[in-house]
């Protein structure tokens, strides 16, 4: 799947978000395979916003997602 709407789509759905940078998959193309969800890395542009999606849910082509912070 291609994630070059996420952005675009996070910001119509989404009132208030900007997202910064590409997201990415979290896992491997030939793991995604045999998955039926899979997770995505997107940063947004201040830690207010990070901080209201933990606490929400977002919505990505309609679709509510849930958001947790990833530590790296």
């Amino acid at each position: 799947m291609d994630l070059s709407n996420v952005s675009s789509e996070m910001s119509l759905y989404n009132n208030g978000l900007q997202v910064i940078g590409d997201p990415y998959w979290l896992t491997s193309a030939e793991k995604r395979q045999v998955q039926k969800a899979g997770s995505i890395v997107v940063a947004f542009a201040t830690e207010k916003e990070a901080s209201f999606c933990i606490r929400n849910r977002v919505y990505i082509a309609g679709i509510s997602a849930r958001v947790e912070k990833v530590y790296s």
